[in-house]
């Protein structure tokens, strides 16, 4: 399997990739134009991202705060239709706080389960791997409960 990883912060994310290369090749992108760029145009070739919401923002770019806390959100924002298209499912790992970050997620309105959330405090290195092949056989099994990012949708869309 081929995974897309998405963090500009490779000295932490180290472990989270020493524990996916040994199950996966595992394709590094550390700025959110090369990520928007990878998933535009080769978003089929890969069974499923890890993204991180939190880098910096391009200059440019319309995102709510310019210190660079969305950029992650603004990358899935611009490449919906291609992720939808391609059935690829994206883990989330964020610092950012997790209300918010699956709020933000649910409003882009990705497919149920297509999205996962999850706290890099709370993913310890080793289990990473795991949650990504079980989101990849979920999703690719058509298993589709609950909402976009693991918590109830609130309020009309």
């Amino acid at each position: 399997m081929k995974i897309l990883f998405v963090d500009e912060d490779l000295f932490f994310a180290q472990p989270y990739l020493e524990t996916l290369q040994k199950k996966a090749d595992v394709f590094i992108r550390n700025n959110a134009l090369d990520a928007v760029d990878e998933m535009q145009n080769k978003s089929h070739e890969y069974g499923c991202v890890v993204q991180d919401i939190m880098m910096p923002a391009p200059e440019g770019w319309d995102v709510k705060t310019q210190d660079g806390l969305d950029t992650g959100i603004e990358i899935l924002k611009v490449c919906r239709e291609e992720i939808i298209k391609a059935k690829l499912p994206i883990l989330v790992l964020t610092n950012r706080a997790l209300g918010y970050t699956k709020h933000e997620i649910d409003m882009i309105d990705f497919p149920d389960g297509q999205v996962i959330v999850r706290s890099k405090i709370e993913t310890p290195a080793f289990l990473l791997s795991i949650q990504v092949s079980q989101l990849v056989e979920k999703w690719k099994a058509g298993s589709k409960g609950g909402s976009n990012t693991t918590g109830p949708k609130r309020g009309p869309k």
